[in-house]
């Protein structure tokens, strides 16, 4: 069982990373209201339940794919206990020859590490190479909760201030009904 602090809501005193703190500056530029834990480092899904049990929220899915040159990229957030189908995608958003970026292209793009990757890095994608596609569910849900830019720290959030955190940052979300 991992560690999990008790919730905070509060700007942290010590960042773990210098993405969380570019997150937390947004967030509170936005005046937007969060719940967060600091925790064990996890590194799945799974280990994210009694995550999710704490901030009583599920912690989204975010998976990064590359077109064939890796010029153009996607962001997909679903939630966790749904699957990607790459073909599937490929076919709602007419590309083909999608496949999974690789760590420099996380770590070039994004300013994360595999397993630390989370929709709110696209504050680090200045030249707009990253498109966000999210799942429908997502959307249609009242909260959202995510990693900060590191797996030790995870918070919640009304998912329509991640829409505001989004569009502040220059990226308006696709939507899109996976099943």
């Amino acid at each position: 069982m991992i560690k999990i602090s008790e919730i905070e809501k509060q700007v942290p005193t010590n960042f773990i990373c210098p993405l969380e703190e570019e997150v937390f500056q947004i967030l509170e530029k936005l005046k937007i209201q969060y719940e967060y834990v600091t925790n064990d480092v996890v590194e799945t899904m799974d280990e994210c339940v009694d995550i999710d049990k704490k901030l009583e929220c599920e912690i989204r899915k975010s998976i990064l794919l590359t077109n064939k040159k890796h010029t153009t990229f996607f962001l997909v957030v679903l939630p966790a206990k749904k699957s990607l189908d790459v073909h599937q995608l490929e076919a709602k958003i007419g590309i083909s020859g999608l496949c999974f970026a690789t760590a420099d292209d996380m770590e070039k793009r994004l300013g994360v590490q595999p397993g630390s990757l989370t929709v709110l890095s696209v504050v680090r994608d200045l030249d707009d190479y990253v498109q966000v596609i999210l799942d429908k569910e997502i959307e249609d849900s009242p909260n959202f909760s995510s990693n900060t830019g590191t797996n030790r720290r995870h918070l919640k959030i009304k998912t329509t201030d991640l829409m505001r955190y989004l569009k502040e940052v220059h990226h308006r979300p696709r939507v899109i009904p996976f099943s």
